[in-house]
């Protein structure tokens, strides 16, 4: 029988009109009117339509394959439970809705027999039901309770269908609904008539019920307070007594007996029983009961509905300041709701919501539960107690947590808000909610920076304190437990008095006072500490002083000089030794360390000194030391590098009544060393007060010089690395003078036009600042004010962008200011160029992107190995890698090597040892180290060699990275793209065998036609009739195989496509860097050469960036299947030549191309493929993509090796 369907349509197939012109172009001769010919014609004419449609439904495939993308993630991401079963009871797949009721990682529940996850008490009624469903093959459903991952047992409703045929195995598709709540209400008991009273008589509105007589017989206690009177008086009087006009003529004569009625909502005017008239808004409905007919009235006193329109129009315009000043504060005005079921909203939420949780308000505003997925899994169960604790109390909310950011990633956000109980049980709060990442960030920093500052304090061989101006301890130093036995923060909060004692005390008392006063005080005193024994001290008390004046402290240093003193006492009494005892003078010359030089005229030409003077100078014993005699030492005396004459010497000098000190001078010996000595020498004086001779001491301090000429090339070396940073730093004092700049500070002045002394050191930077800003600018208003917040000590840092104009044009800088308070008061400042990132900065604003990149921090574990010493530093870092914490795990070498897991231990330490012995280049390997649990970690780890002068090594130190999630990922990714590989293979197979099916008995009945009609016209006498039938019948069929691919078609293409304002140079650098991740295709370089200020297009940037995947790809296995890893792969963007409109976009290789023109015109045909394991569709997809967004892709040979592929884009209207 021939389906009507396929009778001469109407309106043709869109392929009708290419199809004849394509035949119009292959036929040599206009065909002849004769029917025959005509049939022939429409034969031929349907057969081009069928392979342009077949053509169509190639390129159709590639919208099926993301229409089951799309469905598979609607399916894992349903609000409903969602798993299939097969015959075996085993679970085949479950989305993740399901795996997140039941507890358990989907990746375990897959292949797990599914009555494990029902509760014992249910088990043998799941396998009854299961035989009644398999039985009768019905959708069923049953209740039964299941278990959690957890061992929590809930009640579950689920839904089954039994799906299967005889060509495969049955199976059942179950929906899982979680009925807990449902079960929980069902156990409430039923309504009684005494709650149903109850409930009459706690309702807030007035409940009346009159019989047919209009008497009452029912009076709520609302009704008694709205009327005022008792129920007592008001059951079986009239209605009229209490609504006197109207009621009757409100109230709608009753309909039939057996209906309900009731009336709508009217306002009618009552009478209180003071005889006072008020509107009240009545709902009058009718009931029957034991045959009686009985009225009921709800009444509501409405005489404060303008008030309250007043209030809701004063709310209002609350309402409308709230939002204005919502809108004008840098953080969230909100409220936030939690209901009693649980569940959480945020009803209200300036737009500033969007910028702090990325999110807009309305996304909130009944479900909170996207914020709380957000939030740091450290943090949530903190919140959650808060929010909590701050509902069973009502006392205000505060917290601070960890938000993943959709686009800033981690920040920090402090919240504040009061609440208040709701109606209903609901708790709701109106608080503020801000973004406190960068002050956050700056307590980080503040923290490091106070670390370090204690680490010096407690390092310092003295007693450093700070004290408030009650002279109670807000800081101390270690040094403190050393002295005194007390731990610092016992010493903290405490008073000076308290730690010292009462003796010491009355000491140190009046310096601090005077300290107090704004003076600075340095004494030297013996203190009896405590009860310990007395010992000298010198102590220093600086004030700490404000900008305003105030004192706001006082400093505390505090060094032990016992043993200086002691050696004070002892040269004190030496010197009056020497004075009383001349004849021990020798010995003490003799023993002294110091040189000692004596003249014993005051000619200086005979001075001797003692040992340690020869010693030093290098002379025999008893050997002449001044120049001036005959027989002078073989040494050269200079001063500041000139020679100085004999009566210029320090001696010589005295000798004549010159006091010498600290003179400072260099000495060459014989053998030709050089020392630096400090020398003083004094007269000798006769009873008359003449020279007699003089006395010299010689200090070596040749090493002291060698250090200091150390700290001057120390100096020099700071200054080198201040002038080599790029950025601009300029050093200042506390009144914002200039003191120190770096070269790129004067550099800059000079580019653009200026000169280092308009800026530089001596320079007031805030009077500049205060100059600009008295000018109108802005910037440097902004600039003075956080200046002067650090030199008034109301902050210790201060940022800030700006824009300079120079004569490159207008740059960007970044200023940062950090205050100085240890051994110089003052901050540095430094302007860093950031003119590219915030031009990078601003064309990130303007992109778009598709795709969530979740940057994970990964964390280093750093060791060490001294190769001398042979002892190895595990970093904490490291340690944990493997789950030990710091003191768990020894530093040990041994505790390394019996980790490694035995398949690796031989390679590594092969490795190890060649590395060492320089057979190995770089030292960079991966192996498994086991965890503390007995797991093993895959650990990447990186190691470089210090050697010494003579090129020996003598360390080895690297990092380790924890690389096991990066392993599984990398095997996860392989297995799924062997599937994705199999599914598609898959897919295009059952695709072709659908529409052979199809198409197979609709062609195959044009074959018989058509030879039906070829006998009947070449017979003698062709029966035209017969063949007009038979020619008919041939056009339904090939109508009947078209209308086939049409639906196929239309069926496919039913999702829309999303488009976007985008710019192709961004899509290129996606793509690339999509194809850079994937590490399977080996070495290989991307040269990109795209134009820049390219229109932006409108277009699905998904589709698009795969095209330009799949091109990137199919270049790149060319190059690799001719072994030219090494060459480049050219990738260039640009205007269209013959249409500027257009942008185009080549991609060039070196593979190995193809041989002629013609295989150019097959290389984007459907199922066409030069490569073994190639499905043939990724071109003819990829064109059909460029087609659909309105343009064209073709391919070009190159002059040399390989294969140039080029389509084009419309720009953006």
């Amino acid at each position: 029988m021939t389906d009507e369907r396929y009778k001469s349509p109407d309106t043709e197939s869109p392929f009708r009109q290419e199809a004849e012109n394509r035949l119009a172009y292959t036929k040599k001769a206009p065909y002849s009117p004769d029917a025959a010919e005509k049939a022939l014609h429409e034969l031929q004419v349907r057969q081009i339509e069928l392979e342009l449609q077949n053509e169509s439904l190639r390129q159709a495939q590639h919208v099926l394959q993301e229409s089951l993308d799309r469905f598979q993630h609607l399916y894992d991401f349903a609000p409903l439970a969602y798993l299939t079963l097969s015959a075996d009871n085993l679970i085949s797949e479950i989305n993740l809705t399901a795996a997140k009721l039941l507890g358990v990682d989907r990746q375990f529940l897959i292949g797990r027999h599914f009555p494990t996850l029902i509760a014992d008490q249910s088990r043998d009624f799941w396998h009854r039901h299961v035989l009644d469903i398999q039985r009768n093959g019905e959708n069923q459903a049953c209740e039964l309770h299941m278990q959690r991952g957890d061992d929590s047992v809930f009640p579950a409703r689920l839904d089954c269908l039994l799906i299967g045929d005889s060509s495969k195995p049955p199976e059942l598709r179950i929906v899982l609904t979680d009925i807990s709540q449902q079960k929980q209400a069902e156990r409430t008991p039923a309504d009684s008539h005494l709650r149903c009273a109850a409930v009459i008589e706690s309702a807030t509105d007035a409940i009346i019920c009159i019989d047919a007589d209009y008497r009452i017989v029912l009076f709520n206690a609302a009704a008694g307070n709205m009327f005022g009177c008792s129920q007592d008086q008001a059951i079986g009087a009239a209605i009229e007594r209490f609504i006197p006009i109207g009621f009757q003529s409100a109230y709608t004569a009753p309909a039939p007996s057996g209906n309900n009625h009731a009336s709508t909502l009217r306002t009618i005017t009552g009478l209180r029983a003071n005889g006072e008239e008020f509107p009240i808004e009545a709902a009058i409905s009718e009931i029957g009961t034991d045959g009686q007919t009985l009225h009921t009235l709800i009444l509501r006193d409405v005489s404060a509905r303008s008030q309250a329109d007043n209030l809701l129009q004063a709310e209002r315009h609350l309402q409308d300041q709230l939002s204005k000043v919502a809108a004008s504060v840098p953080g969230v005005i909100c409220s936030f709701r939690l209901a009693a079921d649980g569940s959480a909203s945020m009803p209200y939420a300036s737009q500033a919501l969007e910028s702090l949780y990325g999110l807009p308000p309305e996304a909130v505003a009944e479900d909170f539960s996207p914020v709380f997925a957000r939030v740091h899994p450290d943090d949530i169960a903190l919140i959650n107690e808060t929010i909590s604790e701050s509902a069973r109390s009502l006392q205000p909310w505060q917290d601070t947590f960890r938000y993943q950011h959709p686009s800033k990633g981690e920040i920090w956000i402090e919240g504040h808000s009061m609440p208040m109980r709701e109606q209903g049980g609901s708790i709701l709060w109106h608080g503020y909610l801000q973004d406190i990442t960068a002050r956050k960030q700056a307590e980080t920093v503040y923290r490091d920076q106070d670390k370090e500052l204690q680490l010096i304090m407690d390092a310092t061989p003295a007693l450093i304190a700070y004290l408030d101006v009650n002279f109670r301890y807000l800081r101390v130093n270690a040094n403190y437990e050393h002295w005194f036995g007390i731990p610092p923060e016992q010493v903290i909060g405490r008073t000076v008095p308290d730690i010292l004692g009462n003796a010491a005390w009355d000491i140190v008392r009046p310096y601090l006072e005077r300290t107090l006063a704004g003076e600075q005080v340095s004494f030297d005193q013996q203190i009896p500490y405590g009860n310990g024994i007395p010992r000298w001290v010198h102590a220093t008390y600086i004030p700490n002083i404000d900008a305003t004046g105030t004192l706001k402290g006082i400093v505390v240093h505090v060094i032990d000089i016992e043993e200086r003193k002691l050696s004070e006492h002892k040269i004190a009494l030496l010197n009056q030794r020497l004075q009383r005892r001349i004849e021990e003078m020798q010995v003490i010359y003799n023993t002294v360390p110091i040189g000692l030089a004596i003249a014993d005229d005051n000619s200086g030409q005979h001075i001797r000194g003692n040992l340690a003077n020869e010693q030093m100078l290098g002379l025999p014993p008893t050997a002449e030391l001044s120049l001036s005699s005959e027989n002078p030492p073989p040494i050269t005396v200079l001063k500041n590098g000139c020679a100085l004459a004999a009566e210029d010497l320090p001696i010589q000098r005295a000798c004549r009544g010159e006091i010498v000190s600290d003179e400072r001078l260099d000495i060459v010996r014989a053998d030709g060393k050089v020392i630096t000595v400090v020398s003083n020498a004094s007269p000798l004086l006769d009873d008359a007060g003449q020279p007699r001779g003089a006395v010299g001491a010689f200090l070596d301090i040749t090493p002291l010089k060698v250090a200091e000429d150390a700290l001057r090339r120390s100096e020099a070396f700071v200054r080198c690395i201040l002038n080599s940073l790029p950025a601009h730093v300029a050093v200042l004092n506390n009144l914002g003078t200039v003191t120190t700049v770096n070269a790129p500070w004067d550099s800059f002045a000079i580019e653009n036009g200026g000169s280092p002394s308009q800026l530089s050191e001596g320079t007031n930077y805030l009077d500049v600042c205060r100059n600009s800003s008295a000018a109108g600018d802005r910037d440097a208003q902004k600039a003075l004010a956080g200046l002067e917040a650090l030199v008034a000590g109301h902050q210790q840092e201060f940022m800030m962008e700006y824009p300079c104009r120079t004569k490159l044009g207008e740059l960007w800088f970044m200023m940062h200011a950090k205050r100085i308070t240890q051994g110089f008061h003052g901050m540095i400042i430094t302007h860093v160029d950031i003119t590219e990132l915030k031009r990078t900065h601003a064309e990130l604003q303007h992109t778009e992107t598709r795709l969530a990149l979740i940057i994970d921090e990964v964390n280093a574990g750093y060791w060490d190995w001294d190769l001398v010493s042979q002892t190895l530093f595990l970093s904490p870092e490291w340690k944990r890698q493997i789950g030990f914490d710091d003191h768990e795990l020894l530093n040990r070498w041994e505790e390394w090597e019996s980790r490694l897991h035995p398949d690796d231990r031989a390679l590594v330490l092969a490795s190890t040892e060649d590395y060492l012995s320089g057979h190995l280049s770089a030292y960079e390997l991966e192996f498994r180290l086991r965890h503390k649990n007995g797991s093993y970690r895959w650990i990447h780890t990186r190691g470089s060699l210090l050697h010494d002068k003579s090129n020996r090594p003598y360390r080895l130190l690297g990092i380790n990275f924890d690389i096991t999630d990066y392993k599984l990922t990398k095997e996860l990714s392989e297995r799924r793209n062997k599937m994705e590989q199999s599914f598609r293979v898959s897919l295009a197979t059952q695709t072709i065998a659908a529409i052979a099916h199809e198409l197979n008995q609709p062609l195959a009945a044009i074959s018989s036609y058509a030879d039906v009609a070829l006998h009947l016209y070449q017979s003698d006498k062709p029966d035209s009739q017969k063949l007009n039938h038979v020619l008919e019948a041939c056009v339904q069929q090939a109508q009947r195989a078209g209308e086939v691919i049409r639906q196929l078609f239309s069926h496919l293409n039913k999702t829309e496509t999303v488009s976007e304002l985008i710019g192709i140079n961004f899509l290129v650098h996606e793509a690339c860097a999509f194809v850079n991740n994937d590490s399977t295709l080996g070495a290989f370089k991307i040269e990109l050469d795209l134009a820049a200020d390219l229109p932006q297009m409108t277009v699905n940037a998904l589709q698009i960036q795969k095209v330009l995947v799949n091109l990137i790809y199919n270049a790149l296995e060319a190059m690799q299947e001719q072994d030219k890893y090494a060459d480049v792969l050219r990738i260039k963007t640009g205007r269209y030549a013959d249409d500027p409109n257009m942008a185009l976009v080549s991609v060039c290789d070196s593979g190995k191309g193809l041989a002629d023109a013609i295989a150019l015109k097959t290389l984007f045909q459907p199922f066409y493929s030069t490569k073994p394991a190639g499905l043939g569709m990724g071109l003819a997809i990829s064109r059909a993509l460029i087609q659909a967004h309105g343009g064209d892709m073709w391919a070009e040979r190159n002059a040399g090796n390989g294969l140039t592929m080029l389509f084009t884009l419309p720009f953006a209207k």
